[in-house]
């Protein structure tokens, strides 16, 4: 199975969104666990298209980091081949039950659409 198509069995769900704004954790936490997603593709008409998806927690009890790098031949553009990774991405974030997790991107386009949308629909 492709591995960007097991991503869209999970879609965005109003309840299970990427933050894609600044942690905002409770101030009073003395060990606040925090969660960053870095998300990219790699794109090039005709080829395989490499998709990368790499997790970090720190929180009181140590910290750790998942790197995965995948590939799709479903891609037909840049934004798509983003799209896909950033669907890899939120599909892995809902398997670890991961809550407030902020995206990076270098996808500027991605990313607006994202932050357009959760703020359309806050959770």
């Amino acid at each position: 199975m492709d591995s960007a198509h097991l991503a869209h069995d999970h879609l965005l769900k109003p309840s299970k969104r990427l933050n894609l704004r600044p942690s905002q954790w409770n101030k009073s936490q003395v060990t606040p666990e925090e969660h960053l997603t870095r998300l990219d593709a790699s794109f090039v008409a005709g080829q395989v298209t490499g998709l990368g998806v790499q997790i970090s927690h720190s929180g009181s009890h140590g910290s750790w980091t998942i790197q995965i790098m995948a590939t799709t031949t479903l891609a037909a553009s840049p934004i798509h081949a983003e799209a896909h990774s950033l669907l890899l991405g939120t599909d892995i974030i809902n398997l670890l039950k991961l809550q407030d997790c902020d995206s990076i991107s270098d996808n500027l386009a991605l990313i607006s659409v994202m932050k357009s949308s959760q703020d359309q629909y806050p959770h």
